[in-house]
Formats: structure tokens, sequence, C-alpha cells
């Protein structure tokens, strides 16, 4: 099938100017892939952040604390399954990433929780944020703002503390 030469042309002018979904910061050692927290409805305070992160460098470091615009605190996660219960639990000693390795922030994975949230977080937007590592100190990334995917381990609803 021969596509027509006008068709061609406006598909590859939308491919030139339609947003990317996926981002990522390459920074002091580290790949930070798609960071990207919930959507939050009105009245709720509490979202969850996610993103892959691959230590690039020679040396293993561990992700300490986050920060988002608009969030009081941030706290590192895991989700634990007890029996058919959810349960989050303080990554209160960071999270370990060794040289060449790469840990995804996930829903029942670990994850950021981010709580005091003021500031509304709507979908295809984006929040500034940091990741503090110990050794390569504070790095600068934005999180998208997207949905939850559906039939994924949605909201922390279901989770219990």
């Amino acid at each position: 099938m021969k596509i027509p030469r006008s068709l061609f042309v406006a598909l590859a002018y939308l491919a030139l100017f339609t947003p990317v979904s996926a981002h990522e910061v390459t920074a002091k050692g580290f790949k930070i892939s798609h960071p990207w927290v919930r959507a939050l409805p009105k009245g709720m305070t509490v979202t969850a952040g996610y993103a892959k992160i691959t230590n690039t460098g020679k040396e293993a470091d561990k992700l300490l604390s986050a920060s988002m615009a608009g969030a009081e605190k941030a706290e590192l996660h895991t989700t634990i399954m007890e029996g058919d219960v959810a349960k989050m639990r303080p990554l209160a000693e960071g999270l370990v990433i060794g040289p060449g390795e790469t840990v995804e922030l996930k829903t029942a994975g670990a994850h950021i929780m981010f709580l005091g949230v003021s500031k509304p977080l709507v979908e295809d937007s984006y929040m500034t944020g940091t990741l503090v590592f110990e050794k390569a100190g504070k790095i600068d990334i934005e999180f998208a703002v997207a949905a939850a995917a559906e039939g994924a381990a949605a909201g922390h609803e279901h989770h219990h503390h």
C-alpha cells in the first residue's frame, strides 16, 4: 500500500509536535525515567509517585527522600502482602540501588507517598520535585500527573498502614 505524500507529510508534522508521554532526567550517575504521580480528585490530599531509577554510576547509592511542589512531605514506602491484604511499610533506611541496577517505583511495590498535597494534581500537567540520594545528592525532576492505569493495583484506598 502506497501512502499519499500529503498524508505522509501530515503524519510527520503531527509526530514532530505531539507531546511525548515518557520523559527522563539523566544526572549525577542516575537515569530517572518517567517520574509520575497520580492525579487527585478534589478534596484528596495524598497521592503516590513512581519512576524507573537506573544507577549508571560505578558505586551503590541510596534514595533517601523525595519532595514535590505543593506536598507537605513525602515518605518512601514499600507494599507487602499479608494474606489477601496489601500493607504499606515505610522504607526508613532508604532504597539502595547498586551500580548498573534499575529499581522501579511502582504500584504494589516500592513507591513515594506524597502527603498533605495542597495543589491540584490535574491530569496531563507536571509538578516540580526532587529525589535525594545519599551520595549523588539532590536531583531535580518533574512528575507527570496521570490517572492510575485501569486494572492496576490502583488506589492506596485498599492499602493498610
